[in-house]
């Protein structure tokens, strides 16, 4: 896998997840590279963590998915309700 940035570009692809992000800068903005390079790395690691979540898991449809979203949720400090 790799992630690499071409001026504003950052761009990640990883051939094992089957996935690739493209993020452009922010337009002119001041540090829209840094920008794009946060999001890229963390839409990155957000998937590796989810599947290795369903992973250790199981995959049981979207319980496990749910299951995720929530502790994601909680760690970010906001509280999820099914309804």
């Amino acid at each position: 896998h790799a992630i690499f940035a071409k001026e504003l570009m950052f761009v990640a692809f990883d051939p094992e997840m089957g996935l690739m992000v493209l993020a452009d800068g922010m337009g002119g903005y001041n540090a829209g590279e840094v920008a794009s390079g946060i999001a890229v790395k963390t839409i990155v690691n957000l998937v590796r963590e989810a599947l290795e979540w369903s992973i250790t898991r199981g995959s049981r449809s979207g319980r496990v998915a749910w299951q995720f979203i929530q502790d994601l949720a909680g760690r970010l400090g906001h509280k999820l309700k099914r309804e």
